[in-house]
């Protein structure tokens, strides 16, 4: 029950996804969702490893905001094979997925006399060739790495993930600086800095921050929940959580440095919530009481957001008519 019912509580998603809105993010906030759970099944399932890398190479074909998803898949698939060699054929999986999408995408949302024109906020020759070596440093660590240890195969998946990394940024050099390296400092200034998501969360919670709180409450509290969660869940269980751990850090350090992150922050979280609920609600039918029930109560308002933006809202109100 709380599973769907944490999405429609969530005041980002009923802002993202209300009637007639038509944009990106709510596209990016589905797509980063499913990658999520295609990376956790993709350990195990070949179908899911391919799934994750389509859903990669299409997130970063609508926005580059996520990024940070994509680069959380490369390492878990990365983690996966050093952790189990017999996860290198699902990695390959993944990593050649995520090169020929990327490709694809590419050549069909660019004109040709565009091909060779490097940018750092849009989907471009940079991105390609970066994915392109992304793609061959996880192919050949893990056929290099036959036969190592795990210690060892982290050391040949690390080399060669810097590898790529250093060769994409020699080759642009201008991307160092971020997606907006390449702007003019007056354009960034102009159409960014004055721009209410566009600024970090401090700046925006010094300013309101009954207003912001709603929209950062359930990636904070599930990135502390999680420590609890994980300690008491065993097996192949725990790793699946410990995935959703990486991309909610990701997800929510984007959305630190600027708040719309928090569209994509959001989504991860949740399964965080539906968890907690969980143990609220057995601890709650396993003895019955008033301290119990307050705990239920509260684990349900920690990550239903609409009701943490509603509650200072009517106080003012109420407040101003007195």
């Amino acid at each position: 029950l709380a599973a769907p019912l944490l999405s429609v509580l969530s005041i980002v998603v009923l802002g993202e996804f209300s009637p007639g809105r038509i944009e990106h993010h709510n596209w990016q906030m589905i797509r980063t969702t499913a990658l999520v759970w295609a990376t956790i099944s993709g350990r195990t399932r070949p179908i899911a490893a391919i799934v994750a890398g389509g859903l990669a190479a299409t997130s970063l074909a609508i926005g580059i905001e996520t990024l940070p998803f994509i680069v959380g898949s490369i390492v878990a698939f990365s983690l996966f094979w050093v952790r189990d060699p017999a996860a290198a054929g699902n990695a390959r999986r993944f990593a050649l997925a995520l090169a020929a999408g990327t490709a694809l995408h590419f050549v069909a949302a660019t004109a040709p006399a565009f091909y060779f024109t490097a940018a750092c906020d849009e989907l471009s020759v940079t991105y390609v060739v970066a994915i392109g070596l992304v793609a061959v440093a996880m192919v050949g660590a893990t056929l290099l790495g036959r036969g190592l240890a795990a210690p060892q195969r982290l050391l040949v998946m690390t080399l060669f993930g810097g590898l790529a990394a250093g060769v994409t940024l020699r080759r642009f050099p201008e991307c160092r600086a971020g997606p907006y390296g390449a702007l003019d400092a007056r354009a960034v200034n102009l159409l960014l800095t004055h721009v209410p998501e566009a600024q970090p969360f401090w700046n925006r919670f010094l300013a309101d921050p009954a207003d912001i709180l709603p929209y950062l409450t359930a990636p904070l509290a599930g990135l502390v929940i999680l420590g609890p969660c994980c300690s008491v869940t065993r097996g192949e269980r725990r790793l699946d959580w410990l995935v959703l751990a990486l991309f909610l850090l990701l997800a929510t350090l984007v959305a630190l440095l600027q708040i719309r992150g928090a569209r994509l922050a959001v989504m991860p979280a949740m399964p965080v919530g539906v968890w907690l609920i969980a143990q609220a609600s057995q601890a709650y039918r396993n003895r019955r009481g008033a301290l119990r029930a307050l705990g239920l109560v509260a684990s349900w308002a920690l990550f239903a957001s609409i009701v943490q933006a509603l509650v200072p809202e009517d106080a003012a109100q109420a407040a101003l008519f007195d």
